[in-house]
């Protein structure tokens, strides 16, 4: 995805910067927007996982998809 798309996605009056994380058990939910999942084509048909790196100011997430 290149800087462009990026910042179409941070600009969504649909996108809500700030998301709750939900507990369930020992694991750990967060909800992503609809608008995101549609932008970046996630759909069932797909096996979709978030690579998880732990940086400065946070964590950072990225979408893999298999094929």
């Amino acid at each position: 995805m290149n800087n462009s798309a990026i910042s179409n996605l941070n600009n969504s009056p649909k996108n809500k910067k700030w998301k709750q994380i939900w507990q369930l058990g020992n694991k750990h939910l967060v909800v992503i927007d609809e608008s995101i999942i549609q932008k970046l084509g996630i759909n069932d048909d797909l096996i979709t996982f978030v690579e998880q790196d732990l940086t400065d100011e946070g964590i950072l997430m990225r979408v893999r998809r298999l094929n």
